[in-house]
């Protein structure tokens, strides 16, 4: 399944189901290579930086969901864990000096992101989201200077069914 395109167009990511997070080269010079194998993870929440420089994903190979920043294309450097106490949804501002990412207790977290080599700044907590899973779908979006935040949320719970009240039902017997 594709989770996002780079904003050059040079690059897709993709979950491959039962095999992990792949990046696909649109130049058809170079092939396909895998960022990370997990056979247990259908989605990864993957998302490039504004500038093609790196790429941020959930993973959960190490039994909970953390965000990971990776360079773009893989350097020997290798990968940076972002959240500590778990976390998932990273998504980038669109000049990418922020990160921003959902932690297990459902706040919103961003860091601030030097353009440079990869260097980032202490998350800082924004405010609590509800949200049925850090790993599910996409919770959240921002709009491009960061500044504005839609959250989606439950408007009411599916799982409770809804409750009939009749009243007066002693003449509904009558009619008959």
């Amino acid at each position: 399944m594709v989770e996002d395109w780079s904003r050059d167009g040079r690059y897709l990511s993709a979950a491959v189901r039962r095999d992990g997070l792949w990046v696909i080269p649109l130049d058809r010079q170079h092939n396909p290579w895998r960022v990370r194998a997990d056979p247990r993870s259908d989605m990864w929440q993957s998302e490039f930086s504004p500038d093609g420089r790196w790429l941020a994903y959930t993973s959960e190979a190490m039994g909970r969901p953390e965000v990971y920043v990776e360079p773009m294309p893989p350097a020997p450097r290798g990968r940076w864990q972002i959240s500590t106490r778990g976390g998932g949804e990273p998504h980038w501002r669109a000049d990418g000096k922020e990160l921003f990412f959902l932690d297990a207790d459902g706040m919103l977290v961003s860091m601030d992101v030097n353009e440079g080599d990869w260097q980032h700044g202490t998350p800082a907590p924004h405010f609590r989201v509800q949200v049925s899973e850090i790993a599910g779908k996409l919770d959240y979006s921002l709009s491009p200077d960061g500044q504005t935040i839609v959250v989606n949320v439950f408007v009411a719970d599916p799982a409770a069914p809804p409750i009939d009240v009749v009243v007066n039902w002693p003449a509904l017997l009558k009619r008959k």
